[in-house]
C-alpha cells in the first residue's frame, strides 16, 4: 500500500471511530455501524487476508436507486471509505451529502472468501441492479465514451465493475439530485 493510501486508510479509520463519524455511519448503513460498534477491531483486518467474518459485497443506494455496486476482503473498512467519501469528499459525488438525502449503504452477500466468487456476485448485481456510477446502457450516446478503453479493446469488455469518468459521475449525480430536489424521486 503505498504512502497516499495509508494516510487516507488512517483517516478513514479516526472518522469511523469517531463519535460523529459514527453517527454518519449508523445513519448511512445501520447495520455496519452495529457490527463496528461490537467488533471495532474489524477495521483493522487486511483486505487481502479474505477473513470471512469481513469478506462481502456491498450495494451503495441513493434516493432508492443503486449508485455503486463493490466488493472486498474488508467490507466494513471498504463501507466505511465509500461513507467517508460521500460525506467529506461530497463535491466528487455531486455535492449530494445532506443529512436529509435517503442513503443506504448496505452489505448484501457476507463471508465470500476468494476474490473471484465476489466478483462473480458483485459484476451479477451490477448486470441485475445497473448502478448509476457503473451502468451505462449500450443504446446512450454515452455508451463508449463513458469508461476508459485500453488500447486495443472494445467497451463491450470492460469490467462492470469499472465506474464511469469523473464528470459523468457528477453530471448523473447532479442530475438526480436535480430531480430530488424537484421532487421527482
Amino acid at each position: 500500500m503505498n504512502d497516499q493510501r495509508q494516510i487516507f486508510i488512517a483517516k478513514v479509520k479516526r472518522f469511523a471511530r469517531s463519535k460523529a463519524g459514527l453517527k454518519k455511519i449508523g445513519r448511512i448503513a445501520p447495520e455496519t455501524a452495529a457490527v463496528l460498534a461490537e467488533h471495532p477491531e474489524y477495521l483493522d483486518i487486511c483486505q487481502k487476508k479474505n477473513d470471512p467474518r469481513v469478506t462481502g459485497c456491498c450495494v451503495n443506494s441513493l434516493f432508492g436507486k443503486p449508485f455503486y455496486i463493490g466488493s472486498s476482503g474488508n467490507i466494513y473498512l471498504r463501507l466505511c471509505e465509500h461513507i467517508y467519501n460521500f460525506c467529506k469528499n461530497s463535491a466528487y459525488y455531486g455535492a449530494l451529502y445532506t443529512t436529509d438525502i435517503p442513503a443506504d449503504f448496505s452489505i448484501f452477500s457476507h463471508g465470500v472468501i476468494t476474490d473471484s466468487d465476489r466478483e462473480l456476485i458483485e459484476f451479477d448485481a451490477i448486470d441485475r441492479l445497473k448502478p448509476i456510477l457503473q451502468y451505462t446502457d449500450p443504446s446512450s450516446p454515452e455508451y463508449g465514451f463513458d469508461k476508459p478503453i485500453a488500447s486495443g479493446k472494445t467497451r463491450e469488455t470492460i469490467r462492470p465493475d469499472i465506474c464511469i469518468y469523473k464528470h459523468l459521475r457528477k453530471k448523473r449525480c447532479n442530475e438526480i439530485k436535480a430531480a430530488y430536489l424537484k421532487g421527482e424521486i
